[in-house]
């Protein structure tokens, strides 16, 4: 059963959204807040799967509340449900450490879709926000691109799920090697793309999927 605390300024919409989800078998609302300081208390209280928030609640900036949770849980996805469009703001709540994004007159079931997603340990992007991101100019810079063309088949396939949202652990067990070769393989990467770290390589992922970084190395590349 994913734990789901949901956290909106009016109590109308949260009803909303409360009766949504009371139609999943696998999804239920844990408890919910109406301010910053209710979202941060609740999820400490409640420890949530997973958080679905509107970003411009009472009290704290939004974006700070977002940076707040994802510091003090971690392991809670939080997805944000918000009346802006998937935007420059969409991109910031993902940069301040939400994973996943939709906007309020989202369908029910693309709502679900989110949900179950994220737990699964990916991210929930729409092709709307991908192209954000890239206008964003989050896409690495030219050298990095070039360098792609230098990665194995096997480095390429990391990159892909990182940049899906899988841990370094969750990889090891699809791909059946150990946690100890991935995180050598990502070790390899960040260096043969000249990239700081891991969020760096997911929007590099990200960019190749939608064609803005070179195609795969051919086989036998090293």
């Amino acid at each position: 059963m994913i734990r789901v605390l949901l956290a909106d300024g009016h109590p109308i919409f949260r009803a909303g959204v409360k009766s949504v989800l009371a139609g999943a078998r696998d999804v239920t609302v844990a408890g919910e807040a109406s301010s910053a300081e209710e979202i941060l208390a609740q999820a400490s209280r409640l420890a949530p799967d997973l958080v679905v928030m509107e970003p411009r609640v009472p009290g704290e900036d939004g974006l700070a509340t977002i940076r707040e949770l994802a510091r003090q849980r971690p392991r809670a996805r939080l997805l944000i449900l918000s009346a802006r469009p998937e935007d420059r703001f969409a991109v910031s709540c993902l940069e301040h450490g939400a994973d996943g994004y939709v906007v309020k007159d989202v369908a029910p079931r693309q709502l679900l879709a989110a949900i179950r997603q994220l737990h699964a340990g990916g991210k929930y992007l729409t092709a709307r926000l991908v192209e954000e991101l890239i206008r964003a100019h989050v896409t690495p810079r030219p050298a990095a691109l070039e360098a792609g063309s230098e990665l194995s088949r096997r480095q390429l396939e990391v990159v892909r799920l990182l940049g899906s949202g899988l841990t370094p652990g969750q990889i090891a067990a699809r791909l059946q090697l150990s946690v100890k070769t991935i995180s050598t393989h990502r070790a390899r990467i960040l260096r043969k793309l000249e990239l700081p770290g891991t969020a760096a390589l997911v929007r590099y992922a990200v960019a190749r999927e939608h064609g803005a970084a070179p195609r795969p190395a051919a086989p036998g590349t090293a």
